[in-house]
């Protein structure tokens, strides 16, 4: 468990699925989940869960003992060769900026854990994603890829940026 002065970041628990399902299936936050299948129902929350509660890198936002979000730092693949932190707000939660503190807390972790650089990204037109990237100090590193959002049914480009431990440390961080 991750805490901040506002927030608690805990492990994800199989009775969470209702609250994923509920608040990801609203359009104004499946329209920027481009990696998040449509429609999303129960099953596809339930799934979620279940294959990412035992990571540590996959945390429920909770603010006042409620649930408003998910903050993620996914394992590197081989599509995806740096981990990658991810993240989506409940529509009630935008606008108060919990997302920069648990996204803090989460950059935080990682590099306490790891010297590798993080990645990230948001569709193009998210500007609430690319403001809490930004404010983190992530930079963009010139790749822009085209990636379809199964919630609206079109390709859209998508901003790549990284941040580096040594500029995570230069802020003053870990």
């Amino acid at each position: 468990m991750l805490t901040t002065d506002r927030l608690v970041l805990r492990d994800l628990r199989d009775d969470d699925a209702d609250f994923i399902a509920r608040e990801i299936a609203h359009p104004e936050v499946h329209r920027w989940l481009p990696h998040v299948p449509f429609p999303y129902g129960l099953d596809k929350a339930q799934g979620f869960i279940n294959l990412f509660k035992n990571g540590a890198g996959n945390r429920l936002i909770e603010a006042d003992g409620q649930p408003i979000g998910v903050v993620t730092v996914s394992e590197p693949s081989e599509d995806i060769p740096l981990p990658a932190l991810g993240y989506w707000l409940a529509v009630g939660a935008h606008g108060k900026g919990y997302m920069t503190e648990a996204a803090r807390a989460m950059v935080d972790w990682h590099f306490t854990h790891s010297d590798l650089d993080l990645g990230s990204g948001w569709v193009t037109g998210n500007d609430g994603s690319e403001k809490v990237l930004m404010k983190l100090g992530f930079r963009r590193n010139g790749i822009v890829k085209d990636t379809h959002v199964a919630a609206l049914g079109q390709t859209l480009p998508v901003i790549k940026c990284q941040l580096s431990k040594q500029d995570w440390t230069a802020q003053g961080q870990t």
